[in-house]
């Protein structure tokens, strides 16, 4: 305990006010604490950046010198770096804390259809600039679906994105082909716009138009020398059904096109595949059934079909559920005629008092029943589970000889392995076996030893006559593992490539990522144009492919926002005119949910719901705010405005809660005025001030309309923060200040229970004058009051200023660490002084400064 008291009270190796260089600017020591944990006081430092971040670290995290950066200026927030970005997601707290390269999940707004899309990476979502929304999209480019459906109404046996593995400077990669034709030895790429035109996406890491056509021309090499496949690129430039399908016409002229029914293959290539997987649910097809139609694994089907259900699109009701269900209710229902039955055979039996003695079949015993159909006795039924028990565990070595008439009388048992009888009860016998040879100290036979691996070796090499079928033969290297990566020798390019026994067997083929590319505003309004001449309006500037833009839809005249990539590749177009969801059960379910509403209101007299109210199962108050975020989009319908506006919602709640307080504000400072405003008075003059301080937070910060600050003047709220007469009263503050104390280095927390503290003030103004931000008059009244440009550099002057008194007074600065003169510690002084020396942390021109007046390093 002597130790932790010497450890409570050593010093501090920093001082506040100390500041360290970083990356992002200087970092500086505002507050100093210790903590007591594991029987040891560590000692704790508040630093503070430029921009206002704070956050505590160790004093052993400074003394390392591992302060590299400000973490939160390092990382900024989603709200600060992206605006645009921060508007997808639902909880709008989430871009205000996290930054973009956060792998924390959230949920967002799809930015086509609106639907809220859950449990989504930010990171991945800001990478790829799309939230992949399965309602909206498949996950696959229109072209590679217009293809694929193309070939199952064929009927040929197709590989999609099929990928071959090589080695290229010792490094092991792939190629990957959108096609391939076993059959005809065929390949087929679908070039989209991003392999004719500059790309889009180089700001995120993706490639430019240059690098995609040599990749391109690389791959198409590749596949024709190296393969010694037929290699043909189809021109999809334009995600148009026309245009795609006149490519196939002029460039697989080798397939029976003849035969073709162009109609069916679009309606193929534009079908939603979850509401695919709904109906054939529904026609009774299981998930893995559904999978090899949709091309899915059974696992996906299962979660999607679980999200439909979740978001109210599928009630879950299949025809095998039916059929269960009625096989339960049958089983239900024969179960209770049965257990009716017999209750009035009771009934009957007590009602005449009557019990039966009947003679056993089996054993041959009497035994008394109520129930005269009974003709086996309960020690026959408990003797065959007994019996059954010792199957179970044992096998056929027992033979009891005895009647059985309780688990506490002892049973006559022969062992037929070894011929012994013997007596024991029931659970001896269970417990312990034979008593001569009990089976658990019987020699068991020893089975041949063979290791795990020596298992997985043998098979892996019974299976290499397979491998060998499909074209990969084993290349002899040394044996990995079963389940590892083997090295494979392919038989159409002969290169080697590395991969699992499991990846051959099952037909796994390789994933390769085509990267996206960027376009010009101009080429995307030529690109609209294209595809639907003047129907389509583009009202905003186009930036990236997944950044969401407004059009115009000129026959109906609604403005929506969609994703250029989902306009252009999809063919998704105007919502309110090509709407392919169920309308009648979505229909259903909004209008149960404004009964909902009707409902609420009718029970607390408003329609301001909660936005956590919960109600059926589901948020009702997340659901008023997606009907007003799309009311504000111009997406809502208008007889669902009418619909919504006759029960009472309204649109701006914000707007018209400003106004609800401003005129209670208002009312109170027209009745009392603004000196009865108080923290620590009443509840309805405490909700009046802080109302008012946070209106003046934020006019200071410039996020009131000119409209409201108008309306604030009127009423006596000042909000003319950086005026002049503002500025000549916190410098008559700092002027007292610096009379009172001497020099003008004010702690941070120097009048914290004013409207504004002069410590914030004074630091502000610094940061201002390093900043260069300050105007030359206040810098020259600041610099005349004595405003340190830093508080650090303030307080060595005034330490250097002692110690050269110290020394032209008595010689030498061998002072005592106890020593005070004053009320200045200047012997601590020195030995912080040295302690810094020693550990390299001095700088050079306060070691220099020192070294001038007889500083000596070495106390010794």
């Amino acid at each position: 305990m002597q130790d932790n008291d010497i450890t409570k009270h050593r010093p501090y190796l920093y001082q506040i006010g100390d500041t360290f260089a970083t990356q992002h600017g200087t970092m500086t020591v505002i507050d100093r604490s210790r903590t007591y944990s594991n029987h040891v006081f560590r000692k704790q430092y508040t630093l503070q950046c430029k921009k206002g971040h704070q956050y505590t670290v160790k004093e052993a995290y400074l003394k390392a010198g591992r302060l590299k950066t400000c973490k939160k200026c390092n990382h900024p927030v989603i709200i600060e770096t992206d605006p645009a970005f921060a508007s997808w997601f639902v909880d709008q707290t989430i871009p205000r804390t996290h930054p973009h390269g956060s792998h924390d999940q959230a949920d967002f707004y799809c930015p086509q259809c609106g639907k809220i899309v859950r449990g989504k990476s930010i990171n991945n979502v800001y990478k790829r600039r799309q939230v992949p929304c399965p309602y909206c999209s498949n996950g696959v480019s229109y072209p590679e679906r217009y293809v694929t459906a193309f070939f199952e109404q064929l009927q040929i046996p197709f590989m999609h994105q099929y990928t071959v593995r090589f080695t290229r400077n010792q490094r092991r990669t792939h190629y990957k082909y959108d096609f391939y034709d076993p059959a005809h030895r065929l390949v087929i790429e679908t070039h989209g716009q991003q392999h004719y035109e500059p790309g889009a996406f180089e700001r995120f890491g993706g490639q430019t138009l240059e690098q995609i056509q040599q990749t391109d021309a690389e791959k198409a090499r590749y596949a024709v020398q190296i393969l010694g496949l037929q290699y043909i690129a189809l021109d999809c430039r334009r995600s148009d059904p026309n245009w795609i399908r006149r490519e196939i016409i002029q460039k697989l002229c080798l397939y029976p096109l003849e035969t073709v029914d162009w109609h069916a293959v679009r309606q193929s290539a534009n079908q939603s595949v979850i509401l695919q997987m709904i109906q054939l649910s529904k026609q009774g097809y299981t998930q893995k059934q559904i999978g090899e139609i949709v091309h899915m694994n059974p696992s996906t089907v299962c979660s999607k079909l679980r999200k439909a259900q979740k978001d109210g699109l599928y009630d879950g009701i299949t025809p095998q559920l039916l059929r269960r269900e009625e096989q339960k209710q049958l089983r239900i229902a024969q179960q209770k005629a049965k257990e009716q039955k017999q209750a009035e055979q009771r009934e009957r039996a007590k009602a005449a008092h009557l019990r039966f003695t009947l003679l056993c079949k089996t054993c041959g015993q009497a035994f008394t029943s109520a129930l005269p159909e009974n003709d086996r006795c309960p020690r026959c039924q408990k003797l065959e589970a007994l019996q059954q028990k010792l199957l179970n565990k044992y096998g056929d070595e027992y033979e009891i000889l005895s009647l059985y008439s309780n688990c506490r009388t002892p049973l006559k048992i022969r062992h037929k392995l070894c011929g012994q009888v013997f007596h024991k009860t029931s659970n001896e016998l269970l417990k312990r076996g034979c008593t001569a040879c009990a089976r658990r100290q019987r020699a068991k036979p020893k089975k041949p030893s063979i290791s795990r691996q020596q298992q997985s070796k043998e098979k892996f090499f019974s299976l290499l006559p397979e491998f060998e079928r499909r074209g990969y033969p084993y290349a002899g290297l040394p044996f990995q593992g079963f389940g590892k990566p083997n090295a494979f020798r392919c038989r159409h390019c002969n290169q080697l490539w590395w991969t699992t026994a499991n990846s051959i067997l099952k037909g796994r083929q390789h994933i390769c990522i085509s990267p996206c590319r960027k376009k010009t505003p101009e080429e995307f309004v030529r690109q609209v144009y294209e595809l639907v001449g003047d129907e389509y309006s583009v009202l905003d500037e186009y930036q990236t492919a997944f950044t969401p833009i407004r059009l115009r839809h000129n026959t109906c005249g609604l403005e929506y926002l969609v994703s250029p990539v989902y306009f252009t590749s999809t063919g998704r177009r105007c919502p309110a005119c090509t709407d392919s969801r169920p309308e009648g059960i979505l229909n259903d379910i909004w209008n149960q949910k404004c009964a909902d509403v009707a409902a609420f209101r009718a029970q607390h007299g408003h329609s301001n719901v909660p936005y956590g109210y919960q109600v059926n199962g589901y948020n009702l108050g997340e659901w008023l705010g997606d009907q007003r975020k799309l009311y504000r989009r111009g997406r809502l319908p208008q007889e669902r405005i009418q619909k919504l506006e006759a029960l009472g919602i309204r649109w701006n709640c914000k707007e018209d809660d400003w106004k609800r307080a401003y005129q209670e504000v208002r009312s109170y400072l027209q009745a009392y005025g603004p000196a009865h405003l108080r923290k620590d008075s009443s509840k309805e003059e405490r909700r009046c001030y802080y109302w008012i301080q946070d209106q003046i937070k934020r006019g200071r910060k410039g996020r009131l309309s000119q409209e409201k600050l108008a309306l604030l003047r009127a009423i006596g709220i000042n909000l003319d923060y950086y005026t002049e007469a503002h500025f000549n009263a916190m410098c008559d503050k700092l002027r007292c200040f610096a009379e009172k104390n001497g020099h003008c280095i004010v702690p941070i927390d120097e009048g914290i229970e004013d409207d504004e503290p002069l410590g914030l003030w004074a630091q502000r103004m610094r940061q201002q004058m390093v900043a260069g931000t300050l105007s030359a008059d206040r810098i020259k009244c600041l610099t005349q009051i004595g405003l340190p440009s830093s508080n650090q550099a303030a307080r060595f002057q005034r330490k250097l200023a002692y110690l050269t008194a110290y020394y032209q007074k008595h010689g030498h600065l061998q002072i005592p660490q106890s020593y005070t003169e004053n009320g200045q510690r200047l012997g601590k002084w020195i030995n912080v002084f040295r302690v810094s020396y020693a550990k390299g942390r001095l700088p050079a021109e306060q070691s220099a400064a020192l070294e001038a007046i007889g500083m000596l390093w070495s106390a010794k």
